[in-house]
């Protein structure tokens, strides 16, 4: 996942937008649910 690699060399503000972006496109609850914890979660 792009949002999760991203946060991996502290590039935070395209991590969060990665992780905006897929939180937009899931229609999963539970997916949605993971992607908010992991963008909320410190890097």
């Amino acid at each position: 996942m792009r949002a999760h690699l991203l946060r991996a060399p502290g590039r935070t503000a395209e991590a969060r937008a990665a992780y905006d972006r897929a939180v937009s496109l899931t229609t999963d609850p539970a997916a949605r649910a993971r992607l908010e914890d992991e963008r909320a979660s410190p890097g």
